[in-house]
């Protein structure tokens, strides 16, 4: 394209389609304006003269009454040649406490309002971390306390325990199988430490973390009760990076990555009801319908990528739902007539589920594998995750 775009830079090996453009461009309302829809943005394009294409450089013509349709959601039903088998067998297994690499962190700062200028600029400048702003940040404690607290980071850290905990981070807009997800391993005060120092009133309901500019979301006294927040200043045991909200971040389990308030110094403490603070748990279609919870991916593997027949292959990659727990991950190789379904009921909702699976293809041709994931309150992947292989 000829304008900027958000980058989907990541270190999972994966292959971005179509479809995962629509989480923003057809059910975006909230971040991306209408106009932005994806049939006319893309149709749009058409008029430039780098466009060179026709109608079929995108879809594919049916005779079944459906007309035009978009080639990537159409090529599994007109592909010829493909193998279907029913109730396949294969061996499972899954780690939750497999991180991210530190330079593949998610980070999505092109239209996040808690990004001031100063620090868009550092972080683009790849100016040093200032050890004198980690030390003086200012943090406080507010609202709905008999104590109220102001301190600086530095001082924080040196009073306050400490504890490491590993985590996942998901952009609440991710398409489903998207590179914007961290499983990390945060360093940080226990939000519940601090709100016990400054004393908490009866009727509190939430926190309300909020950043220089006034950005703000909110944390539930349930979560920082049950899952758990955290007050963070180090990921993977290195210093956040600008972009990742140095000095500070909040860090709520189960919440999408919005909750966590980048370079935070207000902790609020309000008695709003619950059902009236935002919180971002998955993005859903406007009927209510799930587009992203729970979440399942396939990672380091391309479309169409050649694996030897009669041989087993690990095939690999993850599932989240946010704050419920995932409680199996389900295959098929015929588009989803039949299931093979794995538990994962022994799992914990607060780290993705990077599953494996091993499948020994019988005899060559062409495979095409769905993944789906199922969440603790029945909630199916809207739409599985596919990808075509070639067993030879």
């Amino acid at each position: 394209m000829d304008y900027e775009h958000l980058t989907f830079a990541n270190t999972y090996d994966m292959e971005m389609e179509v479809q995962d453009c629509f989480i923003c461009h057809d059910v975006g309302d909230g971040y991306i304006y209408k106009m932005y829809e994806f049939g006319s943005l893309i149709h749009g394009i058409h008029s430039k003269d780098t466009f060179t294409g026709g109608c079929m450089s995108c879809h594919t013509a049916t005779s079944d009454g459906q007309g035009l349709r978009l080639w990537d959601e159409a090529k599994y039903d007109v592909l010829q040649g493909i193998t279907f088998l029913s109730d396949i067998e294969g061996e499972f297994s899954y780690d939750q406490d497999k991180l991210t690499a530190t330079e593949g962190i998610m980070n999505v700062n092109w239209m996040s309002g808690d990004t001031t200028l100063e620090m868009a600029g550092a972080d683009l400048a790849q100016m040093p971390l200032d050890e004198d702003l980690f030390n003086n940040w200012p943090i406080s404690i507010t609202g709905a306390v008999d104590n109220p607290i102001q301190t600086t980071l530095g001082e924080l850290i040196k009073t306050a325990p400490s504890e490491k905990r590993i985590l996942t981070n998901m952009c609440v807009m991710n398409p489903n199988g998207g590179p914007y997800i961290s499983n990390v391993e945060i360093t940080g005060i226990p939000m519940s430490w601090l709100l016990e120092q400054a004393g908490v009133q009866d009727g509190a309901t939430a926190v309300m973390n909020t950043a220089p500019d006034g950005w703000a979301r909110g944390t539930l006294m349930t979560t920082i009760e049950g899952e758990g927040a955290w007050l963070v200043y180090e990921m993977n045991g290195e210093r956040l990076a600008w972009e990742s909200g140095y000095p500070a971040v909040t860090f709520s389990a189960g919440c999408a990555a919005p909750d966590h308030i980048r370079r935070v110094t207000t902790l609020e403490v309000v008695t709003t009801p619950p059902d009236e603070v935002k919180i971002f748990d998955g993005w859903y279609e406007e009927d209510g319908t799930p587009v992203n919870k729970p979440s399942v991916g396939i990672y380091h593997f391309h479309e169409g990528q050649i694996i030897p027949a009669k041989e087993a292959y690990i095939f690999e990659g993850y599932a989240y739902a946010f704050d419920e727990q995932v409680t199996a991950d389900e295959f098929s190789l015929d588009r989803g007539r039949t299931w093979t379904t794995f538990s994962t009921e022994d799992s914990d909702l607060t780290r993705w589920v990077y599953w494996y699976f091993t499948y020994t293809p019988k005899e060559p041709g062409a495979y095409v594998l769905s993944v789906r994931a199922v969440s603790e309150t029945g909630k199916i992947t809207t739409v599985a995750e596919e990808i075509l292989f070639n067993a030879k």
